[in-house]
């Protein structure tokens, strides 16, 4: 667990490969499926969403619960920096 907040792999740290795959992963999502393009339309105008034919409270869902693992990673990193998980 220490290394997920402080090593590396070679010369990049952990915690910058982490965001990198997950920008990519992110990036991805909202560019390339459905879900991304439910979520720019729902941004934009919840009203016009929900007339396109949009399930606006199932992509709500999902952009908390993607949200809620974003958040998860995160905690998780800053534990391992900071090493107050550790059982000793």
């Amino acid at each position: 667990m220490r290394n997920l907040g402080g090593g590396a792999f070679g010369p990049v740290p952990i915690p910058l490969l982490i965001f990198a795959i997950v920008a990519l992963a992110m990036g991805l999502l909202l560019n390339k499926t459905e879900l991304g393009l439910s979520l720019r339309l729902l941004g934009t105008n919840e009203t016009a969403a929900r007339f396109s034919g949009i399930g606006v409270r199932r992509a709500l869902i999902k952009t908390y619960a993607i949200s809620g693992l974003l958040a998860a990673i995160a905690g998780l990193i800053m534990i391992a920096r900071a090493n107050s998980a550790s059982p000793d």
